[in-house]
């Protein structure tokens, strides 16, 4: 026999305290949709990757810049 485990602030439980099925298929839900944004940030990831090896850009506050551009407005770094 499994032991209950307490259910989280937003769980219903059924009668005998066990997280309802409702409560399953929602938590299910959510994992399906965080393994989703986790896939999408690991496409981010590595399309940043690649900008950063580019020649000729630079990181500036957490965004890409083309070197000669930054130059042109601002002067040498």
């Amino acid at each position: 026999m499994q032991a209950k485990r307490a259910p989280r602030n937003d769980e219903r439980v059924d009668e005998d305290g066990w997280p309802s099925r409702e409560s399953a298929d929602i938590t299910g839900e959510i994992d399906a949709i965080t393994s989703e944004i986790d896939a999408m940030t690991s496409e981010i990831d590595a399309i940043t990757s690649e900008i950063d090896a580019m020649p000729g850009v630079m990181r500036l506050s957490g965004k890409s810049f083309c070197k000669d551009s930054a130059e042109k407005r601002r002067g040498p770094l």
